[in-house]
């Protein structure tokens, strides 16, 4: 077990948006958590990401409470969350924006940003990352330049960059074309092979496709959980979600 939730719930102003909440990822599997619009899947990753505190329950990594431990606390565990909203700086240049995130928890100055500092594992992961992404043949341009596919992918390597052994994916695909997300996914399946990574994605079949366990809420409520095909059959999920009102 990488990850578990156990009774989980938030109120926001007596208003219940999980309640009793119980999760559990298997190390090195891709497992996906869907529902419908205001099914809680945000605030069920902003409590795994450290971003707010439960109501009540508690999370654990690889056995681990780290219930209310900070996101960059979290990071220094292992843990690392990419955003539906890119996280790039747009004023740096990709290699730049890759740079940062490889340095992040480690002692730096001012100087971060200076080419000559990156040495060593830094300088390693930055082109391992350009790579990895195929952004090396824009490694000098400034984020805030990139299509949004692009943008998409540098993100994703600034997720990447603390070397994390799970990682929350909120929409990697969102906002982009069909063939940018086609792309994005090959990449995603290409580089983050052997980690554990708990996805929130709008992309139906796509998450019945490339996910080992799919997880559903419905009005903050684990409704189903369990292999895909199993999921796509279960009569509640159909109404709640795969028939229902509207997908996220």
């Amino acid at each position: 077990m990488a990850l578990r939730t156990v009774g989980i719930t938030k109120s926001f102003r007596g208003l219940e948006v999980l309640r009793g909440v119980d999760l559990t990822v298997a190390a090195g599997t891709l497992h996906s958590v869907i529902g419908p619009n205001g099914a809680g899947k945000t605030t069920l990753f902003n409590v795994l990401s450290g971003a707010i505190r439960p109501t009540s329950g508690r999370v654990e990594v690889r056995g681990r409470d780290v219930t209310g431990l900070a996101p960059h606390q979290l990071t220094r565990l292992g843990l690392s969350r990419s955003f539906q909203v890119t996280s790039v700086f747009p004023g740096l240049t990709v290699e730049e924006n890759l740079a940062v995130a490889a340095m992040a928890g480690q002692p730096h100055d001012s100087g971060i940003l200076r080419r000559p500092r990156w040495t060593g594992a830094v300088a390693a992961r930055v082109e391992e990352l350009l790579d990895q992404l195929g952004l090396t043949g824009m490694r000098r341009l400034e984020a805030g330049v990139l299509s949004h596919g692009d943008q998409r992918r540098l993100d994703l390597g600034l997720t990447l960059a603390s070397e994390p052994s799970i990682i929350l994916l909120d929409e990697p695909t969102a906002g982009m074309t069909r063939t940018e997300a086609h792309q994005t996914m090959g990449t995603l399946e290409r580089v983050l092979g052997g980690r554990t990574i708990v996805l929130v994605e709008h992309d139906m079949d796509l998450v019945m496709r490339i996910s080992a366990r799919v997880s559903v809420l419905h009005r903050g409520i684990l409704i189903a959980d369990g292999p895909p095909e199993e999921v796509r059959e279960n009569p509640e999920v159909r109404e709640a979600y795969l028939v229902g009102v509207g997908r996220e």
